[in-house]
């Protein structure tokens, strides 16, 4: 698309969300957390442009338990974790994806401890016997399998449908920028139909390892997400996600945001058009 494309990454969305407000970053991709609409109700200048991830079956951020756990019948299913230490890499989504696991087993967020931990740093926490579950995102998931530390007690729950994350643009830039946010949105959704289909193929692998440092085989071991090749921007997801921060005490505003409000979907309608 004749983009000249910096590439930085940070280890948690709010930096990013912050990052792009202040256009310091153009565009971000990460989840669409409570500080991204916070952000919004403030005022500040941002505006999703097109879909992140999803996730299939078997999930690619499972519930896991530390290996031990499982072979000596501490915790046989998630019912067993009432009042047990768990956690998640961050507020946000990933506490979604945890209500939605705990449910299978009659339980709520509101039923067990919860901790905040990195993906990493659960995996060792469990091993240790500090923590009892854990939200474990690919491919830390699949490592921690591979080296004997954890598995997954719960390999699917009910959120495939659900996008968590969204690619969103600094407003003014996106107004003062139009054509190069279209290439860039042209390219990405023809990245996500490539992943799709050959998330595998050598070449794919290499530039994932090129910049996150992940070795190529644990990459392709690792439970995929899915990625939206139409571009089109689920509101509803949008809208489950604030309703769910809202009732977890994570939003500083009381009048809930219109999604549609957020979303400007001229920059997919003109990457995809003809296609």
């Amino acid at each position: 698309e004749g983009l000249d494309v910096e590439l930085q990454s940070f280890t948690n969305g709010t930096d990013i969300t912050t990052l792009t407000a202040t256009n310091k970053l153009n565009i971000g991709l990460t989840g669409v957390g409570p500080a991204y609409w916070n952000g919004v109700s403030q005022g500040l200048p941002l505006t999703i442009i097109a879909p992140g991830h999803s996730e299939g079956n078997p999930v690619a951020s499972p519930l896991m338990i530390s290996k031990k756990a499982c072979e000596d019948g501490t915790i046989k299913s998630v019912s067993d974790l009432k009042g047990k230490k768990v956690s998640v890499n961050a507020p946000g989504a990933t506490e979604l994806w945890l209500e939605k696991a705990l449910e299978t087993g009659g339980l709520t967020i509101a039923d067990i401890d919860l901790q905040y931990l990195t993906f990493p740093d659960a995996v060792t926490a469990l091993e240790s016997g500090a923590l009892d579950a854990a939200i474990v995102g690919e491919p830390v998931a699949t490592q921690a399998e591979q080296k004997g530390l954890a598995v997954r007690l719960l390999s699917d729950f009910p959120v495939q449908g659900l996008w968590p994350t969204m690619v969103f643009g600094n407003s003014d830039w996106l107004k003062a920028n139009p054509d190069a946010a279209t290439g860039f949105v042209k390219a990405y959704l023809r990245a996500a139909a490539d992943l799709n289909t050959n998330f595998n193929d050598p070449l794919n692998l290499a530039i994932i390892n090129k910049y996150t440092n992940v070795p190529a085989d644990l990459v392709a071991a690792s439970v995929k997400p899915i990625y939206s090749e139409d571009g089109a921007i689920d509101l509803a997801s949008l809208d489950e996600l604030q309703t769910f921060f809202g009732n977890r005490g994570l939003l500083d505003y009381d009048t809930p945001i219109d999604p549609a409000t957020i979303v400007d979907t001229q920059y997919v309608d003109k990457a995809t058009a003809g296609s």
